[in-house]
């Protein structure tokens, strides 16, 4: 799909402006670009089916930026874009790129260090001379190399909702080619990691051309091998896919292998070794005898190492072996478990879709949805106060009487400010049915007031929720620092819950964390954060990521009918 090239230009448009100090345009471009990077399908087929008026039904996407699109589907480049880099030092280009550096900092390492690219940057870190320059000091030098190790990270990988979409293509011209029996996704991909380094893919064939096929599709960069059992390859979307064709007898045993983890791998060898049998990619073979003992499906094979089914998500060698072998495996919650969706907004704030488009789109699957606008003093994100709360009140109330069988709880997301305390009247909390508070600012204050920020949060009665609890964004922003022993005992205490927040470059909490708050009998929500009505699909990945931290149905309240989860969520 072209939609990650675009954004990226987008991104580098709305970078340029910043630096040039232009108002308003940045946010709308970036606006665009994240509508771009979350769409799901291929921005290329929509102007090709709809043409402009296609292009503009995208949230956030008006006539100019959708005009660049079509340039670059037509010529693959945009001329604002090319012109804008001739105005800005070509140094500016590479730094501003590295989380929490920006342009303003990168401007004053150039004058007073002379720095220009990545390399230089890096020097001056190990020679530690930034944190003498006036503005900085050691803690924002620390920072600047903890951007830098996220910026190598995102050239090294993608977000699982990127790679997703691409491996589901492949599948699909794969599944097409004669005398193909199989196509599965293997990898961490299918273990439903947060961000992946390649995509694995495996198939049952006896046909040379499904080799041919995977090497001449239409986004392939390069062939890295090519063999008549495997093949690599690096597509334009600058992600390298392994494709293995394997028999049917051993497809079982190869599918495991390939899905991982290393580790749950090598576990399974151990256990495989003490019961006499020797593993790998191409079965359960007798140690004595070398004879094929079983491997066609992965069921086969777990009951034959004498341990039950561990699904995709759980194999990271992380207590699932010997949960399954004392049969105390998670029933793990699934999406048609999940009754509401507990985050989303609207155009009342910062969204690109009305509360009603919201809520027809969400009534095709769910029961029930909390739509929770932004309220408090977030500028960038259109966030409403007491006067406009008033009409957003008032429309949730007229739908909520339009809509038949369906439910829109009255939410906010408030802010947190510094000291821990609501951006928000008390007169408009009482008016709410499920309160959600988030912190979007100060991010880098040390873990012991960060810790009494969150707890002081959740201490206040309308709270119900904790969004987005880390405030990290992948492969952009790492999490803030967090006592989270003291986070699980203030969430409990005060029947506060956490989120799963699913939106794609989020995922947060992640699986460990989830784990732990079940642990500590933490409630769990989980929200997509949409803000447009496509970004609903997102539930997904929230209930993965839920999966992936051994979450059962009753860990996570989303999945109560609507009576219940308004008891269960009461103060």
């Amino acid at each position: 799909m072209l939609n990650e090239e675009i954004a990226k230009l987008l991104y580098g448009i709305a970078e340029i402006l910043d630096i040039l100090k232009i108002q308003w345009k940045p946010r709308a471009y970036r606006k665009a670009a994240q509508n771009l990077e979350s769409l799901g399908y291929d921005v290329k087929e929509i102007y090709e089916s709809k043409g402009l008026n296609g292009l503009k039904e995208i949230p956030g996407i008006g006539e100019g930026i959708a005009k660049k699109i079509i340039e670059y589907i037509k010529t693959k480049k945009i001329t604002e874009y090319e012109t804008l880099k001739k105005k800005i030092p070509s140094h500016f280009l590479e730094l501003i790129n590295i989380p929490g550096l920006g342009a303003r900092k990168a401007e004053i390492l150039n004058k007073k260090l002379g720095i220009e690219n990545i390399s230089d940057l890096r020097k001056a870190i190990v020679q530690h001379k930034i944190k003498d320059l006036e503005g900085f000091g050691l803690k924002s030098e620390g920072n600047i190399l903890k951007g830098l190790n996220i910026f190598k990270k995102k050239s090294e990988r993608v977000l699982l909702s990127q790679a997703l979409p691409i491996a589901d293509s492949i599948k699909e011209i794969l599944k097409n080619v004669n005398d193909v029996k199989t196509v599965d996704i293997a990898g961490s991909l299918r273990r439903m990691k947060e961000t992946v380094k390649d995509i694995d893919i495996l198939v049952i064939s006896n046909n040379i051309k499904v080799i041919d096929t995977f090497c001449n599709m239409e986004n392939v960069k390069e062939v890295i091998v090519r063999g008549n059992t495997k093949a690599a390859v690096f597509l334009n979307e600058n992600i390298e896919v392994d494709l293995r064709v394997v028999p049917d007898k051993s497809y079982g045993a190869a599918l495991n292998y390939f899905t991982g983890s290393r580790e749950h791998n090598i576990a399974l060898r151990q256990i495989s070794i003490k019961k006499g049998f020797k593993l790998n990619e191409y079965g359960l073979f007798s140690r004595k005898t070398g004879k094929f003992v079983g491997g066609k499906t992965e069921e086969e094979l777990y009951k034959l190492l004498g341990i039950g089914y561990i699904e995709p998500e759980l194999r990271e060698d992380k207590g699932e072996i010997e949960a399954s072998i004392k049969n105390k495996l998670p029933n793990l919650v699934t999406l048609k478990d999940i009754k509401s969706d507990l985050q989303m907004h609207s155009d009342f704030s910062d969204g690109g879709n009305s509360i009603e488009e919201m809520a027809i789109e969400a009534k095709k699957s769910l029961r029930y949805i909390a739509i929770t606008d932004h309220y408090g003093s977030l500028k960038i994100a259109n966030a409403l106060n007491k006067k406009r709360f008033k009409k957003y009140s008032e429309a949730i109330d007229k739908l909520n009487k339009k809509l038949m069988d369906f439910k829109i709880l009255k939410g906010l997301e408030v802010d947190i400010d510094k000291n821990g305390n609501v951006e928000c009247e008390v007169e408009v909390l009482k008016e709410l049915d499920f309160c959600l508070a988030s912190i979007h600012r100060a991010f880098t204050l040390n873990k012991t007031d960060m810790t009494k920020r969150v707890c002081k949060a959740m201490d206040n009665r309308y709270v119900n929720c904790i969004a987005h609890p880390t405030g990290r964004l992948l492969l952009k922003r790492d999490s803030y620092d967090l006592d989270f022993n003291k986070v699980y005992e203030a969430a409990v205490s005060n029947n506060v819950a956490l989120e799963i927040n699913a939106f794609p470059d989020r995922l947060d909490l992640n699986d460990d964390l989830i784990k732990e708050a079940i642990e500590n009998k933490v409630n769990l929500t989980i929200g997509t954060d949409s803000h447009a009505k496509e970004h609903l699909r997102f539930l997904f990945l929230g209930v993965s990521t839920a999966r992936r931290g051994w979450a059962e149905r009753k860990n996570i309240l989303n999945t109560l009918e609507l009576n219940k989860f308004l008891k269960t969520i009461k103060r």
